[in-house]
């Protein structure tokens, strides 16, 4: 049997809940004082992704990641010479130019680089739909759940990998 991961509270989370939430409200969410609110310290306009995920736009930039990766693969040293250098950033813009006439030739981009990230999506967007018929709590719940379902999959594949050894 899979052994599923502990989900409950811990004691430090419960005793420094407070100082949690008030972090929060004051960096991310914004707090009322009396019948004033007083803004967050990063407004929600600028991390808040329902409009990205709705269009199948990167919520991270774990793709600027992987594209760092493959170039200093590519390399394969620390600080090439200006000239080498300039030879790779020209390999680059011949592979960008070839990606640019494959997708105005009617290729797909493929957006999502594993199936687990489109799984995850997919399910937020069908969430998204109904975000107006659902209390907050009840939706930050919904949005939890799809994350716990996807660790529970990854785990439930692990285990059977490692019986299969």
């Amino acid at each position: 049997m899979m052994n599923l991961p502990n989900i409950s509270l811990s004691i430090f989370f419960v005793e420094n809940s407070d100082e949690f939430f008030h972090y929060l409200d004051g960096t991310w969410i914004g707090t009322w004082s009396g019948r004033r609110y007083i803004k967050p310290l990063f407004d929600i306009k600028l991390w808040n992704c329902f409009g990205r995920t709705l269009d199948d736009v990167p919520r991270t930039n774990n793709h600027i990641e992987a594209f760092h990766n493959a170039f200093n693969s590519m390399i394969q040293q620390n600080h090439p010479d200006p000239y080498k250098l300039t030879s790779y950033f020209l390999k680059e813009q011949s592979l960008t130019d070839m990606k640019i006439a494959q997708l105005n030739a009617g290729a797909k981009e493929e957006i999502y680089s594993k199936k687990g990230y489109k799984f995850i999506n997919d399910r937020l967007k069908n969430l998204l739909a109904d975000y107006h018929k659902m209390q907050p709590m009840e939706f930050l719940k919904n949005v939890t759940n799809n994350f716990l379902v996807r660790a529970l999959k990854k785990a439930e594949v692990n285990q059977k990998n490692s019986d299969e050894d």
